[in-house]
């Protein structure tokens, strides 16, 4: 019974045994102690950090993948479960191009960069409307190789991203949740996990630390802010 299970498991899983077992295993594990708050967002992201610096076969297997994968995402493997899902993907951007500032709901995600110099802005919501979203600011960032970005309900959980100079890499290991990671209920609706877009241009002061600005479709906010200026 315990060897049909663990078949079962592989079953609703794909990629490399090395990053579908181990690499799944760990972030699993992670995922669920940044839940609980065992662990700080900040100390979780010095671990992923620490682990990818130490272990450069883990980084270069990676790399080595983006030789034959130069798709704007590939998935690399996934871990499915009725509750929820563990992704891993590698986002490529192209010198100066920029992932428009978006909202994760039902998401947790460690995103390593694995090449380039990353352009990072990050905030954390206060209150999401049906048309806008209210939030505060962090300060700009760049990150080089082995830095990470990591976003979740509790922190960070609206970011945008972009390639400086050079061309950008990034490993993204987020978990979904909801119905096979793919669909929540909201307002007792059944919902497609998604992201929401910001029309940052048209943000506007609402408090003394709150800024909002209104959402905006997907593809007019790649048509915007695909870009950095």
């Amino acid at each position: 019974m315990i060897n049909y299970y663990a078949r079962v498991k592989d079953a609703l899983g794909y990629g490399s045994k090395y990053y579908n077992g181990y690499l799944i295993k760990y972030f699993d594990n992670l995922f669920s102690n940044l839940e609980k708050n065992i662990i700080t967002p900040d100390s979780a992201k010095l671990k992923v950090r620490d682990l990818f610096k130490s272990d450069k076969n883990l980084k270069y297997q990676f790399l080595n993948l983006l030789r034959e994968k130069k798709a704007h995402l590939n998935i690399i493997g996934s871990k499915l479960r009725p509750f929820h899902r563990i992704r891993i993907g590698i986002i490529n951007l192209d010198m100066n191009k920029y992932e428009p500032i978006h909202y994760h709901d039902g998401f947790i995600s460690f995103q390593i960069v694995l090449s380039g110099k990353c352009l990072l802005h990050e905030f954390d919501k206060t209150e999401i409307f049906a048309d806008k979203i209210q939030y505060t600011s962090y300060k700009e960032q760049i990150l080089y190789a082995d830095d990470v970005m990591l976003n979740c309900s509790k922190y960070r959980d609206i970011h945008g991203f972009g390639a400086i100079d050079e061309p950008v890499s990034i490993l993204s290991i987020g978990k979904y949740y909801g119905i096979f990671g793919k669909f929540k209920f909201s307002r007792l609706k059944l919902m497609k996990n998604n992201r929401d877009y910001l029309d940052i241009d048209k943000q506007k002061s609402v408090g003394n630390t709150i800024n909002e600005s209104p959402l905006i479709d997907e593809n007019l906010a790649y048509r915007k802010y695909s870009k950095i200026l």
